[in-house]
Protein backbone atom coordinates (compact mmCIF):
# COMPACT_ATOMS: atom_id res chain seq x y z
CA UNK A 1 0.00 0.00 0.00
CA UNK A 2 1.23 2.88 -0.57
CA UNK A 3 0.46 7.27 -0.16
CA UNK A 4 0.80 9.84 -2.65
CA UNK A 5 0.68 13.22 -2.77
CA UNK A 6 1.87 16.58 -4.87
CA UNK A 7 4.30 19.34 -3.50
CA UNK A 8 5.45 22.31 -5.24
CA UNK A 9 8.44 24.02 -4.48
CA UNK A 10 9.61 27.82 -5.53
CA UNK A 11 12.88 27.78 -7.54
CA UNK A 12 13.15 31.54 -6.86
CA UNK A 13 12.00 31.73 -3.10
CA UNK A 14 11.50 35.41 -1.46
CA UNK A 15 10.38 35.63 2.46
CA UNK A 16 9.17 38.71 3.39
CA UNK A 17 12.09 41.55 2.12
CA UNK A 18 14.44 38.84 2.04
CA UNK A 19 15.64 36.20 -0.30
CA UNK A 20 16.22 32.74 0.24
CA UNK A 21 19.89 31.73 1.55
CA UNK A 22 20.08 29.31 -1.82
CA UNK A 23 18.79 31.74 -4.81
CA UNK A 24 17.59 30.93 -7.17
CA UNK A 25 18.12 27.09 -6.15
CA UNK A 26 19.97 24.80 -8.28
CA UNK A 27 18.15 21.60 -9.41
CA UNK A 28 19.54 19.06 -6.55
CA UNK A 29 18.48 22.00 -3.64
CA UNK A 30 15.23 21.96 -5.60
CA UNK A 31 14.40 18.07 -5.68
CA UNK A 32 16.10 17.81 -1.68
CA UNK A 33 12.91 20.07 -0.75
CA UNK A 34 10.40 18.63 -2.27
CA UNK A 35 11.33 15.63 -1.15
CA UNK A 36 11.75 17.28 2.54
CA UNK A 37 8.17 18.53 2.30
CA UNK A 38 6.63 15.33 0.85
CA UNK A 39 8.09 14.15 3.72
CA UNK A 40 6.55 16.65 6.19
CA UNK A 41 3.14 15.77 4.84
CA UNK A 42 3.69 12.01 4.88
CA UNK A 43 4.88 11.74 8.04
CA UNK A 44 1.77 13.58 9.36
CA UNK A 45 -0.35 11.48 7.61
CA UNK A 46 1.20 8.54 8.80
CA UNK A 47 1.98 9.47 12.65
CA UNK A 48 -0.01 12.42 13.30
CA UNK A 49 0.83 15.86 15.58
CA UNK A 50 0.79 15.47 19.69
CA UNK A 51 -0.24 18.82 20.24
CA UNK A 52 -2.31 20.66 23.44
CA UNK A 53 -5.02 22.98 22.74
CA UNK A 54 -7.45 25.34 24.78
CA UNK A 55 -10.82 26.33 23.43
CA UNK A 56 -11.17 30.18 23.43
CA UNK A 57 -14.18 32.04 24.50
CA UNK A 58 -14.40 35.52 23.64
CA UNK A 59 -17.55 36.48 25.87
CA UNK A 60 -15.53 34.87 28.67
CA UNK A 61 -11.97 36.53 27.68
CA UNK A 62 -10.24 33.44 27.15
CA UNK A 63 -8.02 33.29 24.42
CA UNK A 64 -7.59 30.25 22.16
CA UNK A 65 -3.80 28.77 22.01
CA UNK A 66 -2.49 25.78 20.66
CA UNK A 67 0.68 24.79 21.40
CA UNK A 68 3.45 21.66 21.90
CA UNK A 69 2.85 20.73 18.12
CA UNK A 70 5.24 18.01 17.09
CA UNK A 71 5.15 15.12 15.02
CA UNK A 72 4.60 12.10 17.00
CA UNK A 73 6.56 10.20 14.05
CA UNK A 74 8.36 10.89 11.06
CA UNK A 75 9.96 9.31 7.49
CA UNK A 76 13.65 10.20 7.68
CA UNK A 77 15.61 11.35 4.94
CA UNK A 78 16.93 8.99 2.91
CA UNK A 79 13.90 6.89 3.34
CA UNK A 80 13.99 4.61 0.09
CA UNK A 81 10.46 3.88 0.43
CA UNK A 82 9.90 7.73 -0.70
CA UNK A 83 9.81 8.40 -4.25
CA UNK A 84 9.17 10.66 -6.96
CA UNK A 85 6.98 9.12 -9.65
CA UNK A 86 6.23 12.32 -11.39
CA UNK A 87 8.05 15.70 -12.25
CA UNK A 88 7.17 19.10 -13.76
CA UNK A 89 9.24 22.42 -14.46
CA UNK A 90 6.40 25.14 -14.72
CA UNK A 91 7.40 29.05 -14.54
CA UNK A 92 9.87 29.51 -11.50
CA UNK A 93 8.00 26.09 -9.86
CA UNK A 94 9.07 22.61 -9.69
CA UNK A 95 5.94 20.07 -9.22
CA UNK A 96 6.60 16.16 -7.91
CA UNK A 97 4.36 13.71 -7.15
CA UNK A 98 5.82 11.53 -4.99
CA UNK A 99 4.89 8.29 -3.36
CA UNK A 100 5.59 6.91 -0.21
CA UNK A 101 5.33 2.55 0.30
CA UNK A 102 4.18 1.72 3.72
CA UNK A 103 5.87 -0.55 5.72
CA UNK A 104 3.50 -2.93 7.71
CA UNK A 105 3.33 -1.19 10.71
CA UNK A 106 2.50 2.04 8.62
CA UNK A 107 -0.01 0.02 7.14
CA UNK A 108 -1.84 -0.52 10.30
CA UNK A 109 -1.58 2.82 12.01
CA UNK A 110 -3.21 4.44 8.55
CA UNK A 111 -5.79 1.47 8.96
CA UNK A 112 -6.35 2.37 12.88
CA UNK A 113 -7.24 6.35 11.53
CA UNK A 114 -9.61 5.15 9.11
CA UNK A 115 -11.32 2.99 11.80
CA UNK A 116 -14.00 5.64 12.85
CA UNK A 117 -12.83 6.33 16.12
CA UNK A 118 -11.13 9.42 14.84
CA UNK A 119 -12.51 11.89 13.10
CA UNK A 120 -11.73 13.21 9.57
CA UNK A 121 -10.93 16.60 9.23
CA UNK A 122 -9.27 19.27 6.62
CA UNK A 123 -8.38 22.92 6.94
CA UNK A 124 -6.24 25.68 5.06
CA UNK A 125 -3.04 27.11 7.07
CA UNK A 126 -1.08 30.09 6.65
CA UNK A 127 1.75 32.04 7.34
CA UNK A 128 3.22 35.50 6.57
CA UNK A 129 6.22 35.21 4.23
CA UNK A 130 8.72 36.40 6.94
CA UNK A 131 7.85 33.76 8.69
CA UNK A 132 7.06 33.17 12.64
CA UNK A 133 10.97 34.93 13.20
CA UNK A 134 13.04 37.11 11.55
CA UNK A 135 15.29 34.45 10.44
CA UNK A 136 12.88 31.59 9.83
CA UNK A 137 14.11 28.99 6.77
CA UNK A 138 11.65 27.87 3.94
CA UNK A 139 10.77 24.94 5.79
CA UNK A 140 10.16 26.74 9.17
CA UNK A 141 7.55 28.42 7.07
CA UNK A 142 5.96 25.22 5.87
CA UNK A 143 5.90 24.17 9.37
CA UNK A 144 4.40 26.69 11.06
CA UNK A 145 1.52 27.29 7.99
CA UNK A 146 1.22 22.93 8.53
CA UNK A 147 0.49 23.89 12.28
CA UNK A 148 -2.06 26.82 11.65
CA UNK A 149 -3.59 24.10 9.77
CA UNK A 150 -4.03 21.69 12.17
CA UNK A 151 -5.11 24.19 14.89
CA UNK A 152 -7.94 25.64 12.28
CA UNK A 153 -8.86 21.88 11.70
CA UNK A 154 -9.04 21.01 15.84
CA UNK A 155 -10.86 24.09 16.39
CA UNK A 156 -13.52 23.18 13.30
CA UNK A 157 -14.10 19.94 13.94
CA UNK A 158 -14.43 20.92 18.26
CA UNK A 159 -17.02 23.82 17.11
CA UNK A 160 -19.19 20.48 16.32
CA UNK A 161 -18.97 18.99 18.99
Amino acid sequence: MAIRGEVWIDREPIYGDRVDQEYPLNKESTARRALQEASLYFSGMIYGWSFHYDIGERARGITEDFYIFEPMGEIHWGDSRLRVTDAENRETKLRIWADYQLSEAQQKRMHFWQMGTVRNVQALGYCSLRGPDPDSDWLGIRNTAVKDAARSAVREMLRGS
